[in-house]
């Protein structure tokens, strides 16, 4: 039963060194792939999130540097964040799951990234619909998905436009870079493999931070490994800590997915209206009690909501589509942009700053349940 393997995945997600699941025999659902690429694809945002702002973004002003030729033994720094995603990637090629994680562009640095055939063809149809791609790629056989890649920071935008090797100079924040695209050989998988699946991402991701801290651990004045963040210092956490707080960032969603995977794809891939209406009855969630947060757009956006400084949440809304979760005020939503937003706490909406539809360039926070901010 899915509810069976939910509870497994439970204990993997959110107990810390997990016992080995019982070897009896289990009950076993199936899941559409497709559902199992929107977990991966959460998961993996989340840990660029994580590595982009707490250890780059953050490491840069104590210190730390990161460049793309991190690998040579004569530079002193770790892989900017794309590099982290394709250190990621080789970690999963040696997986037995045959599960493959490519970053595509149509301007990439690197050419061997330039998006080509049929996912160069659905890379056009992602930009126009702003929704994942799903289909089967005729060159490989394989089941694949597509997620827009997005310019979420200044920093972003700049190092691209910056490179030298660069075959575009104006990328803008909130633009669509690339594609993240994740391939598989079966359109349904049970929840055992699901769980698997999950549980190799994390892996490789494991292993792509541990081997920055291998590295780290030759620069001439490294710094301190351990529980300390770079916020806290010239600190990096350790492999279990890094790990922990991306449980923290991304186990309810991805536990949550699984329980109920059609609302996943449901999410992922709901086209855009054909007009500005609100987001399609299919939708629509179900009465909210008073601490859900729900957050609607007719757009393809970004988002992420943060408490007291800690990220509680990073996820990607398609047009039309919807995002919610439950958590106490007050809270900060960072958007990229607020054109077609509804934001809903406890069944109130929450006012949103009128701005230009017309410029999607800067992204935009809105505090929810501040000290100074009535409820009505």
């Amino acid at each position: 039963m899915i509810v069976s393997a939910a509870a497994a995945l439970s204990v993997y997600l959110f107990v810390n060194a997990p016992p080995p699941l019982a070897a009896e025999p289990m009950k076993q659902g199936t899941v559409p792939i497709r559902t199992v690429f929107a977990m991966l694809e959460r998961e993996n945002d989340a840990a660029r999130a994580l590595w982009t702002e707490e250890i780059v973004t953050r490491g840069k002003q104590v210190g730390l540097a990161f460049d793309e030729r991190w690998r040579d033994e004569r530079v002193v720094a770790g892989p900017l964040p794309a590099l982290f995603l394709r250190e990621t990637a080789h970690n999963l090629e040696r997986t037995p799951f045959r599960l493959g994680l490519f970053l595509g562009s149509p301007h990439p640095i690197n050419t061997a990234n330039q998006f080509s055939g049929e996912q160069a063809k659905y890379f056009d149809a992602l930009v126009l619909s702003g929704a994942a791609q799903h289909f089967v790629d005729p060159s490989t056989n394989l089941q694949t998905a597509m997620f827009p890649d997005v310019a979420i920071t200044d920093a972003c935008a700049s190092c691209h436009n910056e490179h030298k090797d660069s075959p575009k100079k104006d990328w803008k924040v909130n633009e669509v870079m690339g594609a993240t695209t994740w391939m598989y050989p079966e359109a349904t998988v049970t929840t055992e493999r699901a769980i698997e699946l999950v549980r190799a991402l994390r892996t490789s991701i494991r292993r792509a931070y541990g081997t920055y801290l291998e590295k780290v651990a030759t620069f001439p004045t490294p710094p301190q490994i351990g529980t300390a963040w770079p916020r806290d210092g010239f600190s990096l956490p350790s492999e279990d800590v890094f790990m922990r707080e991306l449980a923290r960032r991304s186990s309810t969603a991805t536990l949550l997915s699984l329980l109920d995977p059609e609302a996943t794809v449901l999410d992922e891939t709901a086209p855009a209206p054909a007009t500005a209406v609100v987001a399609p009855p299919a939708m629509k969630p179900a009465a909210v009690d008073h601490d859900t947060l729900v957050i609607r757009s007719t757009r393809a956006t970004k988002v992420s909501v943060e408490r007291d400084g800690r990220t509680l949440l990073v996820a990607r809304i398609a047009a039309g589509g919807v995002a919610t979760m439950t958590a106490r005020l007050p809270l900060r939503v960072q958007l990229g942009g607020v054109d077609g937003i509804e934001i809903e706490y406890g069944g109130r909406k929450v006012p949103v700053p009128a701005t230009d539809p017309s410029d999607h360039s800067k992204s935009v926070e809105i505090a929810v349940g501040e000290p100074n901010q009535e409820k009505s």
